[in-house]
């Protein structure tokens, strides 16, 4: 839940702010133009922008799509911080350090809610000789499946399937 909420507000913060960029307010574009930006290229970031809101969103349904638009988001507002440097233009920095860290944490709660092997799940037996060596193959004359629940199957396991 706590993902979807993460995931949510940071896609809304990402299409308010590709809003304002469409927008080519005075105020908006002589931020950007501190920063060295130019007025032109304010429309592409926007597309960026809303791309990146709308993997977001499509990612709490298919988890590759919202893991690359994470990946995305934090490239994006890396290069926004490095260009604020290169820019020296420190006094408005605290905006893209803030949505860093949004789509950072994003990307770690997705990484925690994905699924992982169980260690105490048994390997998938449908053909149980498939494990064996094959000299432990060639003599198997039973189809009696024992497995050790903790190690899997093994040759010595398939000694007991000889019989």
């Amino acid at each position: 839940m706590a993902m979807i909420i993460g995931w949510g507000l940071l896609a809304t913060l990402l299409a308010a702010s590709a809003v304002m960029k469409l927008s080519h307010r005075r105020s908006v574009v002589e931020s950007y133009t501190r920063a060295g930006v130019p007025e032109d290229k304010l429309n592409a970031l926007a597309v960026l922008l809303l791309v990146g809101a709308t993997g977001l969103v499509a990612g709490i349904f298919v988890r590759p799509i919202g893991l690359a638009a994470g990946v995305g988001v934090v490239v994006y507002f890396l290069a926004a911080i490095i260009a604020h440097v290169r820019a020296r233009d420190t006094r408005r920095l605290a905006s893209p350090l803030a949505l860093e860290v949004l789509p950072i944490a994003a990307l770690v709660l997705r990484a925690m809610t994905l699924e992982t092997p169980r260690d105490n799940q048994q390997p998938s037996m449908k053909s149980p000789t498939r494990m064996c060596s094959s000299r432990s193959r060639a003599r198997m004359y039973t189809r009696r499946v024992m497995v050790n629940a903790s190690r899997g199957p093994t040759d010595a396991w398939c000694a007991t399937l000889i019989g």
